[in-house]
């Protein structure tokens, strides 16, 4: 199945400033990635229920479904690049990331190969004993 979308932030992810301080009140707004462009981010994986474009902040820094709301949300985003600017409850910036990368697709097809990852060797006696392509060690 192709990953369309992935978690921003889960309910208790609490946003923090650089020095590791909750953000209480504040807001998080996104953009597409190198733009001042709106960007709408969800709170379900199948990007059905949007929460706009702005994700508010509960008293703990924590991401809540609308302003002045208790209840903690997570939030995803599509497959697209996008900005985030994090805001404290006065409106001044705290903090800003830019390109942000959106969910890998990967191939939907039943018949695509997908790269599989080689057992980790095993050292024994200092010699590394590589059991190959997903064996038991």
């Amino acid at each position: 199945m192709p990953l369309d979308s992935i978690a921003v932030f889960t309910p208790i992810d609490r946003i923090t400033d650089a020095n590791g301080a909750p953000v209480p009140g504040g807001s998080v707004e996104f953009y597409a990635a190198g733009t001042s462009t709106p960007f709408t981010v969800y709170s379900d994986n199948a990007l059905s229920t949007p929460l706009g474009t702005i994700v508010y902040l509960d008293s703990g820094g924590f991401p809540v479904t609308s302003q002045n709301s208790s209840t903690k949300t997570l939030v995803y985003t599509g497959t697209s690049a996008y900005k985030m600017i994090v805001k404290d409850v006065n409106g001044a910036v705290v903090l800003s990331f830019d390109n942000i990368r959106g969910a890998s697709v990967s191939p939907a097809s039943s018949t695509t190969a997908y790269p599989v990852t080689p057992a980790i060797s095993k050292i024994l006696s200092g010699n590394t004993c590589g059991k190959g392509w997903g064996s038991a060690l």
